[in-house]
């Protein structure tokens, strides 16, 4: 197999008409298969350099010649039936899963695991229906395509007639689903619910609302059990990451909000870990980090008061740590997130010589790194079973390790989920001579360099800092996100039209644009600060 590269999707900083031999979006590769009847199966694997151009692996083809003339190495699957393997996939193996599909499914209480349940976003598949920056806009849409069904299904119950007959899919008032289509069948009826009008973060600091009502939503997944309610989004908040098999490079942020399925762009799907979760109807409040984890933790680092909610700020930073990252891509990109343990750089963890004591006898009492998000902890921070753990007792520093990375991650989580009551970036405002005072927005545009906005006919925005860009969600910096998302848009099928400008706060937009400047540079000095991880040192977390 010859690996030509050039998948764009998956490396921003790739042209399709420059890298790309046919100067498509995804990656080409050539691939000869010989079946030769045995048992045994390997690749001979060879690839150009990433940045090559196209003509430059035009040239390298032609003097190649043959395969014979191509330097290649030979590989063989692990036990999970993956060929390309990074240098540290074992070392990977060893760390704490955040999540499992099996123990997630059959509701049975992990001993495995971070987190005990995690969920893909919401799927629509009616975006335009059930997503509006207003509300009022939202509501009288909704209204008109449950009328619309409505209808159908009361000519339904008068006439006995084939349900498919009552369904135009020309219709442009609504938008006809397998869901839906299954429903009027069935004949369920389906009215209008004011309270299902609720906040959702479509892609990422797009703040917009939602109609998340399972009938006209095709999956909503587990998020009844994330944000069951309104209230709830005052008190939970979920962790995402970029889901196996992304399309895009690796991401995550944690926010306060029903998010979308493609959050970071379509093909990025990725899952989402709340701190809490909650029966449907917004009762029986638990916390989702397993008691399991808060054993291996507090057992590692020999601390009794690490609390869940340090766990979770600690995976929060982990997750944006660069080092990890980048060792790790390969990994990140075929199975969901697993967290070391950080140990400090140099130190080297003397081996226990037998059971350590279980948190709960200690009686210590249980610190909170976030005393403002931590009003009801749950039992389980507290009275975690009592169990024996072999593990690896470490020196003090490796704790002073997690406590950094810890705050750190609560210092991330609070200007992501708190974007909006940031300070605005300082930037110039140049505004156009002759031209009305206006802060609405249709469409905004950056220049070449990027170092100005182009906000409106009448206003330019100058003296964006480099660094703002350095903060990436996916392809996109958090930035650009803002830029590509807050546009004047109607639907072509619907006619639905999406308009981000408020008329009850004419400079939303223009104060939010300073906001996430202010959020990408803290990010990029909180990442750029994080203490090494000391992987080499790490050993393998129990499973």
């Amino acid at each position: 197999m010859l690996d030509l590269g050039g998948n764009v999707r998956k490396n921003a900083k790739l042209s399709g008409t420059t890298h790309n031999v046919f100067g498509i979006q995804i990656g080409v590769a050539i691939a000869l298969l010989v079946k030769t009847g045995k048992s045994e199966r390997r690749i001979e694997y060879a690839r150009t350099d990433e940045f090559s151009t196209r003509q430059q692996k035009y040239d390298f083809l032609e003097e190649a010649n043959q395969a014979s003339g191509i330097k290649r190495r030979t590989l063989r699957a692990d036990q999970k039936h993956n060929w390309l393997l990074s240098d540290s996939a074992n070392t990977y193996a060893g760390f704490l899963p955040t999540g499992d599909k099996a123990a997630k499914r059959d509701g049975s209480i992990s001993n495995t695991t971070i987190f005990q349940l995690f969920s893909l976003g919401v799927v629509s598949s009616r975006d335009a229906y059930v997503y509006n920056f207003d509300r009022s806009t939202l509501q009288n849409t909704a209204q008109i395509f449950i009328d619309v069904y409505g209808q159908a299904l009361a000519v339904l119950r008068q006439n006995k007639v084939d349900p498919d007959t009552l369904i135009d899919v020309t219709d442009a008032r609504i938008k006809w689903t397998r869901q839906t289509k299954a429903s009027l069948n069935r004949g369920n009826e389906s009215k209008f619910k004011p309270d299902a009008i609720r906040d959702a973060l479509y892609r990422p600091f797009t703040r917009t609302a939602i109609y998340f009502d399972d009938f006209w939503n095709e999956e909503q997944y587990r998020f009844r059990e994330i944000f069951p309610s309104s209230k709830t989004e005052k008190e939970n908040t979920v962790l995402c990451a970029t889901g196996p098999g992304a399309e895009r490079p690796f991401a995550c942020l944690a926010r306060q909000t029903i998010p979308d399925l493609n959050f970071f762009g379509p093909g990025t799907v990725p899952q989402w870990f709340p701190f809490y979760i909650y029966a449907p109807d917004g009762s029986h409040r638990r916390e989702n980090i397993t008691d399991w984890a808060l054993e291996q933790f507090r057992a590692h680092y020999t601390d009794p008061s690490i609390t869940k909610w340090d766990i979770f700020h600690y995976v929060y930073a982990v997750l944006h740590h660069p080092d990890y990252r980048e060792r790790y891509a390969a990994n990140l990109r075929r199975e969901l997130p697993r967290i070391p343990f950080a140990t400090a750089s140099g130190c080297h963890p003397e081996q226990s010589e037998g059971p350590m004591q279980s948190a709960g006898a200690t009686g210590a009492a249980n610190h909170s790194i976030d005393p403002s998000a931590r009003k009801e902890r749950g039992p389980q921070d507290d009275k975690p079973k009592n169990s024996s753990v072999t593990s690896v007792r470490p020196v003090v520093k490796d704790f002073e390790v997690f406590n950094k990375l810890a705050k750190a991650g609560q210092g991330l989580a609070e200007i992501h989920l708190h974007c909006e009551q940031q300070p605005e970036y300082k930037l110039t405002k140049v505004e156009k001579a002759g031209e009305k005072l206006d802060y609405r927005v249709t469409k905004m545009r950056l220049s070449k360099d990027k170092a100005s906005l182009i906000y409106n006919q009448f206003l330019t925005l100058t003296g964006i800092p480099p660094e703002t860009y350095e903060y990436r969600l996916g392809n996109r910096s958090a930035l650009e996100w803002i830029v590509d998302q807050y546009q004047v848009s109607t639907d072509k099928r619907s006619g639905i039209t999406n308009d981000p400008n408020r008329a009850d706060d004419p400079t939303y937009i223009l104060r939010l644009i300073g906001q996430v400047i202010t959020v990408s540079l803290e990010t990029v000095r909180i990442v750029k600060s994080l203490p090494e991880l000391g992987i080499s040192q790490i050993s393998t977390a129990p499973v």
